[in-house]
């Protein structure tokens, strides 16, 4: 991570968490190849928000979350319509998941996305 201090980056996810469990927001957590270089999600996630963190859908080498049918499906479930996404690095966790949107318009219901760089990093 070279795009933000990693103590920030932690601070900022927590906050993330902590604001959208004490809201009661639906938090549906994907991670990524967690036996791999990738790992858990953020420590800070699961003290935050354990439940969602339990519920966690762990995709197996499928980059972009939406084409993971377990995730897709949990965030459908949800019923929401505009998304908050975070993710580790911008290009790899953030860019991929604007499909979300355009699914939700050929679904023909009004799809937002809202990418919060702050919870984000960039290698380079």
């Amino acid at each position: 991570m070279h795009s933000i201090d990693a103590e920030l980056l932690k601070k900022n996810v927590g906050n993330l968490a902590t604001f959208a469990s004490k809201m009661k927001m639906p938090l549906v957590l994907t991670s990524s190849m967690e036996t791999n270089m990738q790992g858990l999600l953020l420590e800070v996630i699961q003290k935050e928000a354990p439940e969602p963190y339990a519920k966690r859908t762990k995709r197996q080498g499928i980059v972009n979350a939406w084409q993971d049918e377990d995730f897709a499906s949990a965030v459908r479930a949800t019923g929401k319509t505009l998304l908050i996404v975070a993710g580790v690095t911008t290009d790899v966790c953030l860019v991929p998941t604007t499909s979300v949107v355009n699914a939700s318009r050929r679904l023909s219901h009004k799809g937002e996305l809202l990418l919060l760089k702050e919870t984000s990093s960039d290698i380079s």
